[in-house]
């Protein structure tokens, strides 16, 4: 993450629930996670982020493209 903060990017470190140091036992592979990064980036956007870059390793991978197709499928609010 240093070479993001080098470049003055935000950035948002995370644990999924059930994952890492976060509370919760049980996982979705990527199902209930997406709603959880589509309540991450819609909190930023409230903070006034408006341009983003999603990386994730393994699971984090997986629920970042299955946000990214949802969000094309899913009406947004603006």
């Amino acid at each position: 993450m240093d070479v993001f903060l080098a470049k003055g990017w935000n950035v948002c470190l995370f644990d999924f629930s059930g994952s890492g140091l976060s509370d919760g036992s049980h996982i979705s592979l990527g199902y209930h996670e997406a709603r959880d990064l589509d309540a991450i980036v819609n909190n930023m956007r409230i903070s006034g982020n408006r341009r983003f870059l999603l990386w994730g390793r393994s699971m984090g991978a997986a629920t970042s493209m299955l946000y990214l197709m949802l969000s094309y499928l899913l009406p947004q609010s603006d």
